[in-house]
């Protein structure tokens, strides 16, 4: 060893003194398994060639070990190489950081497997157990329809009024039942939009046949308007579109004490619009970001007036971005008028 400077005494823990003047030996600062590393390499390829930034744990004089990258340098003497130059930084703390970072990295996919493997097991189960479910609820609704029918003319106001309420609570958890089957088919990519061209005028005109005894329960003004300048076709998926409008109106009457609903067919450039307007109390500012998320109203509580699970506009969401379209709202809020 020809020379060391300074810094060796703070970086190795040994004095330069100790070691000018002597042959350089690499298990005096090589951990035991980079001491067999460096000396597999060809040592006449290091003589010749150097070595550039090969990072290996060093150890101090105190026997304490830590990464520090090497390069070694030939010196010559005209075709003679007469010395190597070496030069050794202390990259401890960054390579002490990269492998806390790589450790929390693989933690960190460890959790997201976790948490999607149970999230897939989740949605596997809400799907079979909605699915079992349906067959006995359908059966409970058909027969309850029967017998309102059997029963017509001689079941008394009480009789009636419980058969009315099995058959309303009976639809309300069948909807519910085939909204949960939806998301679950949504997700796993198991609805693909299948397109056909069909007649614009007839396709709204059955839905507002569909849809208008509903809205006659409440008192509900409904009314569709078609611009002149929608094309008379269209070309989508029907079934899927037909969900789509069948769950804004519905959640326009269900949030619709008095007033009106509108269902417009607009035509913008190459855009066809659908806008379902009404006269509810409308959303506040701060959720309408929200309003689209799974099993999220705006009203959690308890005491929430309106039933459901919030399913309704998100599987919208999910159907309009399959038709390669967006769904966007707006809304003012107004203070509601309950009695």
């Amino acid at each position: 060893m020809l020379y060391v400077n300074p810094a060796a005494l703070n970086v190795l823990g040994i004095s330069p003194a100790e070691w000018v003047g002597r042959p350089i030996k690499l298990e005096a600062f090589l951990a035991a398994d980079q001491l067999a590393h460096v000396k597999a390499m060809s040592a006449q390829k290091i003589l010749k060639g150097g070595l550039q930034g090969e990072t290996l744990r060093f150890r101090r004089h105190d026997a304490s070990q830590f990464w520090g990258q090497l390069s070694l340098i030939p010196i010559r003497h005209g075709r003679r190489i007469r010395s190597l130059l070496g030069v050794l930084r202390d990259v401890d703390d960054f390579y002490k950081a990269r492998e806390e970072l790589e450790r929390q990295h693989t933690e960190l996919e460890q959790t997201i497997n976790q948490l999607e493997e149970a999230s897939r097991v989740q949605e596997q189960f809400v799907a079979n157990v909605t699915h079992e479910l349906r067959t006995p609820l359908t059966t409970i609704l058909v027969t309850s329809e029967v017998l309102e029918r059997y029963m017509s003319e001689t079941a008394t106001p009480i009789q009636r009024r419980q058969m009315d309420l099995i058959r309303k609570n009976a639809r309300i958890l069948l909807d519910l039942i085939n909204d949960l089957l939806d998301l679950a088919k949504l997700k796993h990519g198991k609805i693909m939009p299948r397109e056909k061209i069909f007649s614009l005028e007839k396709f709204v005109g059955d839905l507002k046949d569909v849809m208008e005894p509903l809205f006659a329960q409440k008192s509900l003004d409904f009314s569709v308007v078609i611009e002149d300048n929608v094309p008379a076709n269209l070309s989508t998926d029907p079934d899927m579109l037909r969900k789509v409008i069948i769950n804004l109106l519905s959640n326009a009457y269900k949030f619709t004490e008095e007033g009106s609903v509108l269902l417009e067919v607009l035509a913008d450039d190459s855009e066809l619009r659908l806008r379902v307007t009404d006269t509810g109390t409308g959303i506040q500012k701060k959720d309408l970001a929200r309003i689209f998320d799974e099993f999220r109203q705006v009203d959690s509580s308890d005491t929430r007036r309106q039933e459901g699970t919030g399913l309704g506009l998100s599987i919208v969401d999910r159907f309009v971005t399959l038709l390669g379209g967006r769904v966007d709202v707006s809304s003012t809020p107004i203070s509601p008028r309950y009695t």
